[in-house]
């Protein structure tokens, strides 16, 4: 539960050395053995996880098409957009077909899942980036899609630490790139959404590197108490 998450870790702390030692960087076991042994672990549900992610984001990530369509209609943007989110959806669909025909690979399966999840992100961000230019809407319009998207990074999709964080920072970055060449914000929008995609990236940032270490302390002590 969100209770016994944040719980005290039980003793003996087998996490802090040897084997079980941690990478506060990638939030990690240090040791790629003792990772692989984790990943083997979390198999069934990690990969059950991400292929519900995956049923979940690509037709969500499509769905915006509607709101495309009452912007644009049937304009050549239009179409261009359509096809970027129907790449999107179909690289979702397609890798959680795959992934239910892997569920017995155990930690080969979860780290193809990791990389799966790398690739959305920069598929899903990459075209997002062709989509704002031609969507014909504005910053304040825009930049809440992009705090879902950040928050989707950190608490839905089943992926690693680093791969979180770096796309979520590169989506805000290029987001507000773009912006500043053509979405043209005034002084009074800014404060508030830099606010609230500065407070979205950290906090998912700090509550994503916790999740992430925390199940490995408690793998690591449930071992080290049998």
């Amino acid at each position: 539960s969100i209770i016994t998450l944040f719980m005290p870790a039980p003793q003996p702390a087998a996490h802090t050395a040897g084997e079980f030692a941690l990478d506060q960087r990638t939030a990690q076991f240090a040791l790629p053995a003792t990772e692989e042994a984790f990943r083997a672990s979390i198999a069934p549900t990690e990969l059950a996880a991400f292929r519900r992610a995956m049923l979940v984001c690509g037709p969500l990530y499509f769905a915006f098409i509607i709101s495309d369509y009452l912007q644009l209609g049937t304009a050549p943007a239009f179409w261009i957009i359509f096809a970027a989110r129907a790449a999107v959806c179909g690289f979702a669909l397609f890798y959680a077909w795959r992934t239910a025909r892997a569920a017995k690979d155990g930690a080969a399966g979860v780290g193809a899942a990791y990389r799966a999840a790398r690739a959305f992100f920069a598929l899903a961000l990459g075209l997002a980036f062709v989509i704002y230019p031609l969507s014909g809407k504005g910053y304040v319009e825009l930049y809440p899609g992009l705090l879902v998207m950040v928050m989707i990074a950190f608490f839905f999709i089943p992926a690693r630490f680093v791969d979180r964080a770096i796309a979520s920072a590169i989506g805000i970055v290029g987001f507000n790139a773009e912006a500043a060449l053509w979405m043209h914000a005034t002084l009074d929008q800014l404060p508030l959404a830099l606010l609230l995609m500065l407070a979205t990236l950290v906090l998912g940032a700090v509550a994503a590197h916790a999740v992430s270490t925390l199940r490995r302390q408690h793998y690591a002590d449930v071992l080290a108490l049998q």
